[in-house]
């Protein structure tokens, strides 16, 4: 006679869902760590390397050969965006720049130009 009970809605599972997935996203980029270890054996050589909630190796990069580093500008002339410098690494095979990870280290550019 009524037809049974009314369906409910499946817009909001779909928003819960969306927001669990959003969160998931922000909590493995925020607890995805990157280090950075400089030695001076043969000449100056650094390792970075990005681990997931510091357990999970991501990614690991060396730069050998290192001679010097440079903090480039790399907004547009007249941009009004703000896009941070880039930290770049001279080596002796040519400029070695690591991408987002590697510009955390961007605030130390004065302990790694003194070691």
């Amino acid at each position: 006679m009524y037809g049974g009970a009314p369906k409910p809605s499946l817009a909001p599972h779909f928003v819960i869902g969306f927001a669990f997935l959003v969160g998931g996203c922000v909590l493995a980029w925020l607890g995805s760590s990157a280090t950075l270890v400089c030695t001076r054996a043969d000449g100056v050589g650094c390792t970075m390397t990005v681990k997931s909630f510091g357990l999970a190796t991501l990614s690991a990069e060396r730069i050998e050969d290192v001679k010097s580093l440079e903090m480039r500008r790399s907004r547009v002339e007249g941009s009004r965006s703000r896009t941070p410098d880039r930290l770049i690494f001279h080596t002796g095979n040519g400029e070695v720049d690591l991408g987002l990870f590697f510009q955390r280290f961007r605030r130390y550019q004065g302990e790694l130009d003194a070691f």
